[in-house]
């Protein structure tokens, strides 16, 4: 397996939280019919690539991030799809293809996507303030 090919299963395995290395199977972008608030579920952003801070150019970050979430917290997400994914594209373009080798850059692409989601989550829904 290339050393790129690799990689991107070690990063897609790392976000969506599987133990045996192997990348998880993809998960639909669909949107969520919930049953209640509160039953849980599991909230995809779809495939992201974004082009990775290179000087020799040409290196790119493949990932579909998944997050367990709440019924009520993922048409939260979905009706911030958009911005999600731009500040998740925006936010990548700043790692470097040397750095997302290491363990510390990994878990620091991964801590950087949770903040973008939570971020989504604290923000008012609908346009208006939170008490």
């Amino acid at each position: 397996m290339p050393f790129g090919a690799m990689l991107r299963a070690m990063l897609v395995s790392l976000l969506l939280g599987c133990s045996n290395g192997d990348p998880a199977p993809a998960q639909p972008a669909a949107p969520i019919t919930p049953i209640s608030p509160d039953t849980p579920t599991e909230w995809c952003t779809g495939s992201i690539t974004i082009n990775l801070r290179d000087s020799a150019g040409g290196r790119l970050l493949e990932l579909e991030p998944c997050f367990p979430v709440t019924s009520a917290e993922a048409e939260v997400l979905e009706a911030q799809r958009a911005a999600i994914l731009h500040d998740i594209i925006m936010m990548g373009t700043d790692y470097s293809y040397e750095f997302l080798e290491t363990t510390e850059g990994r878990i620091a692409l991964k801590e950087d996507v949770q903040d973008i989601i939570n971020n989504a989550l604290e923000k008012p829904s609908h346009g208006s303030p939170k008490p």
